[in-house]
């Protein structure tokens, strides 16, 4: 028994002395833990590395400076975006089309401000609409038909019964017409089509197409004496007018060069605003819009008397339209552009509305 208790006690003895090898395999785990610490300080070994990366992304701005500055310097290049913004049609309608960058130039009053064949087109668009000048047999030219029509009268109406087809835009805006209005403008003479403009100066002519012989008035805003090659420009779209009829089959005779009248108003001095040096495109379309009131107030008439209303404006007994004793305030051609562009803003809401339906 006893020698079983001394046995039992090596045998503690041996439990004793397993205890130590435990503690070595904790001292073991302890060692093991140590190799968790140089893994921490790897991990700390790697956040130096980290540092020089975010010390040489600190020494490299200097570097970034001049990729900001050429970036800067490619920004430019932004402009050709804008210049194809500019370039987007802001409104389409069957004769005529205005870009955004035209729209806004109509506000403009320096050189930039100068109508474009494009922007008179449209507003004489929109005043056809306005005023409903077909109902009252008033056509309305836009400058690219103004010009092919310039073509007719210099070719001297050659061959015209054969190349009726080209000018089918043209024939159907005066086939019915008594009176026709077309914007002149010197560049319908230039044949240069490489220059991105051409033209000076903007007119107005209003052809009488009741009797068989056609006749004309052309009125300028410009300064006297006119220039002779508006004159020359307004006579051949009288004779392009003639032989467009006489395809149509009117019973037109003869055609008598335009009468320039002297009592058109001066863009200059009947302008209240005195920094519009392209004026002459606001009057041109500000005339037609006086010579079209009067016309439907007074179409289908023989005798014309004196209109009583503040504009003044008859047609004489010889059927040439004429200003006279213009009575009405000064034209403030700054105040014209404004209302010209909100016009076509509102078209082209109108017209959104029309296609895509109002909200």
């Amino acid at each position: 028994m006893g020698a079983a208790n001394s046995s039992e006690i090596p045998e503690q003895k041996s439990a004793g002395a397993a205890s130590p090898r435990q503690v070595p395999e904790q001292e073991s785990k302890g060692v093991a833990s140590p190799p968790k610490k140089p893994q921490q300080e790897s991990v700390g070994v790697v956040s130096s590395r980290e540092i020089p990366k975010q010390e040489s992304k600190a020494a490299a701005p200097p570097p970034k400076k001049p990729q900001q500055e050429s970036i800067r310097v490619a920004s430019p290049p932004k402009t050709p975006k804008q210049e194809s913004m500019n370039d987007f049609t802001f409104l389409a309608l069957q004769h005529s089309s205005i870009t955004y960058k035209e729209l806004l130039s109509i506000e403009s009053r320096g050189l930039d401000g100068w109508f474009r064949d494009s922007t008179m087109g449209m507003a004489l668009e929109i005043m056809a609409l306005y005023y409903q000048c077909d109902r009252n047999r008033i056509a309305l030219v836009n400058p690219f038909s103004a010009r092919i029509i310039f073509k007719i009268g210099l070719d001297g109406g050659d061959g015209d019964e054969n190349r009726a087809l080209l000018y089918r835009t043209e024939l159907d805006l005066v086939k019915d017409a008594d009176f026709v209005l077309i914007p002149i403008n010197d560049g319908y003479a230039i044949e240069d089509h490489s220059a991105k403009t051409a033209g000076t100066h903007w007119a107005l002519l209003v052809v009488d197409c009741r009797k068989p012989g056609v006749e004309a008035s052309y009125f300028d805003s410009g300064i006297r004496p006119y220039s002779s090659k508006m004159e020359a420009v307004a006579r051949r779209c009288t004779e392009g007018i003639y032989h467009l009829l006489k395809i149509c089959g009117r019973k037109i005779t003869t055609w008598s060069p335009p009468i320039t009248d002297p009592d058109t108003p001066n863009q200059y001095t009947y302008n209240k605003c005195k920094d519009d040096v392209g004026a002459c495109g606001p009057f041109v379309l500000h005339f037609a819009s006086k010579i079209i009131v009067y016309i439907r107030s007074s179409h289908q008439k023989c005798n014309f008397e004196k209109v009583s209303d503040s504009d003044a404006l008859l047609v004489k007994s010889d059927f040439c339209i004429s200003f006279v004793n213009f009575e009405r305030p000064p034209l403030d051609s700054r105040r014209f552009r404004k209302a010209l562009m909100d016009k076509i803003v509102e078209q082209q809401q109108m017209l959104y509305e029309t296609t895509h339906g109002s909200k």
